[in-house]
């Protein structure tokens, strides 16, 4: 596999560095437009380093947490049944078990605001990508789809007495 379709399959985005390197037979032509060429670079290094603290975490641990291509390498863990979950959505799981008065208990010294921030930073870490993209408004977008919860959004906003209540004075 050469660099280019490594870059490709990694950010899903051509790049167009290649020509440059290739086609440059002077500095004027490559001064031009070096600020374009850097930045892309360094979107494509940060997206690749991503890609490797994220499977190094991983082979370390098992390989239960995955990057996918057709994820958008968003961390992901697969079920038995194939189905998938990603890690985001394991962290905010674990926040709504996680007794936040044990954790104190346990570490006296942090608040329960730290303790919520802390939570809040690992469901945060998990939905790190390459591509930046955010996990929520792949969420917002499901629902937005899901007929049963916009009739029930158009019931509600149909209903002049949840106005009137919501609205009071």
């Amino acid at each position: 596999m050469t660099p280019e379709k490594t870059i490709r399959n990694m950010t899903e985005r051509a790049t167009n560095l290649k020509p440059v390197f290739q086609e440059n037979t002077g500095v004027g032509s490559l001064a031009t437009n070096l600020d374009e060429y850097l930045k892309e670079l360094n979107a494509i290094q940060n997206a690749a380093q991503i890609v490797r603290v994220f499977s190094y975490c991983s082979d370390a641990t098992g390989d239960y947490v995955q990057m996918r291509p057709e994820y958008q390498y968003i961390p992901i863990l697969i079920g038995a049944d194939n189905r998938t979950t990603p890690l985001y959505h394991f962290v905010e799981v674990l926040d709504e078990l996680v007794d936040y008065d044990l954790v104190v208990s346990e570490l006296p010294h942090l608040s329960y605001a730290q303790v919520s921030g802390a939570l809040s930073f690992l469901r945060r870490l998990a939905q790190v990508n390459p591509r930046n993209i955010d996990p929520d408004l792949f969420d917002d977008e499901e629902i937005a789809e899901d007929p049963v919860f916009m009739d029930e959004l158009r019931k509600a906003l149909a209903d002049k007495e949840t106005s009137r209540v919501l609205n009071r004075d």
